[in-house]
């Protein structure tokens, strides 16, 4: 790390559990954190790596790779939430209509519910 960049850092956080590599700012002091880990290993010395690389290019900016990251983990967990209660939907009506001896008879859905 300190050959990337002399002012990373890296910390264990018992609260977290996990490894936190932070960059302190040579002028102010001040902390700014750049990624966490579960594990203490190589990955993090590529990864930092290739961040020092990429900031090297004009136009990037970690932040918002960081933003893009959160939103498709944020998208991948509704579709994956969506998925799971679809199932469960299914499973329910089949069971209603089975309860309520429907099985064979069709259901009227009128337009302003229908998807």
């Amino acid at each position: 790390m300190r050959r990337i960049d002399p002012n990373l850092h890296l910390r264990y956080s018992e609260a977290g559990e996990c490894y936190i590599v932070y960059w302190v700012s040579p002028e102010t002091r001040q902390e700014e954190l750049v990624a966490t880990y579960q594990e203490l290993d190589q990955r993090i010395a590529a990864d930092l790596e290739r961040l020092e690389h990429m900031q090297r290019q004009p136009g990037y900016s970690y932040a918002d790779e960081l933003d893009k990251k959160d939103a498709q983990a944020e998208k991948d967990g509704n579709d994956a939430h969506k998925e799971a209660m679809a199932a469960s939907a299914e499973k329910l009506h089949y069971a209603l209509r089975k309860d309520k001896n429907m099985l064979g008879q069709r259901v009227f859905i009128p337009n302003g519910l229908k998807e």
